[in-house]
């Protein structure tokens, strides 16, 4: 009798751990959107501190504040920024999310809508630029026709952080050089919190 007692309680507290870990791993993926040991680290920054300066644009840019947008897609923090100048803009996004499985997911679906406003064939690569980013994970720069004529875009994964940069290209407010130097910018701001 004593024996079938221990069984019994042996049994009761197996079910009760198991019981515990599943509902603790539940928990886990609710509030944080992954297990232990797919979590992104914890950071001392936020993605809002990245705001592109007005330096880097036409004079007269109108430079608004990044701030969070109103849609996400399942990250843990967003920003977005939005430049204006006469006859071109440029648009900014960072991303970031609970693992890197679901940033490449994101980086994914940027790069798969650089695509040409009427035919829909992706965007190509000029020869002018030529940015390379040593710490990235992923980088995808391509230019062609967009909503605001010749427009050129980018996207890097740098861990669990995902960024587009989009912006008009002309000869006189942003050439190619113009848009790889914020590049390089965008590049040296996250690349110094991530590797200090």
């Amino acid at each position: 009798m004593k024996r079938k007692s221990i069984s019994i309680l042996m049994f009761i507290f197996r079910a009760l751990s198991i019981t515990v870990v599943l509902c603790g791993s539940s928990m886990r993926i609710f509030l944080h959107g992954c297990l232990w040991w797919e979590c992104a680290p914890k950071r001392i920054f936020h993605v809002r501190d990245w705001e592109l300066p007005a330096s880097l644009f036409p004079d007269g840019a109108l430079v608004g504040n990044i701030s969070a947008s109103s849609e996400g897609t399942g990250e843990t923090e967003r920003g977005t920024q939005t430049i204006f100048w006469t006859y071109g803009g440029a648009g900014y996004r960072i991303y970031r999310y609970a693992t890197s499985r679901r940033a490449i997911s994101k980086y994914d679906f940027e790069v798969n809508h650089m695509v040409d406003y009427e035919t829909n064939m992706p965007w190509a690569k000029p020869t002018q630029l030529t940015f390379h980013s040593a710490t990235a994970d992923s980088v995808h720069i391509a230019c062609g026709n967009g909503l605001q004529g010749t427009e050129c875009g980018f996207t890097g994964r740098y861990q669990e952080y995902v960024i587009y940069y989009s912006s008009s290209i002309d000869e006189e407010r942003m050439t190619f050089k113009d848009f790889e130097e914020i590049l390089i910018y965008i590049n040296e701001q996250i690349s110094n919190r991530l590797y200090p």
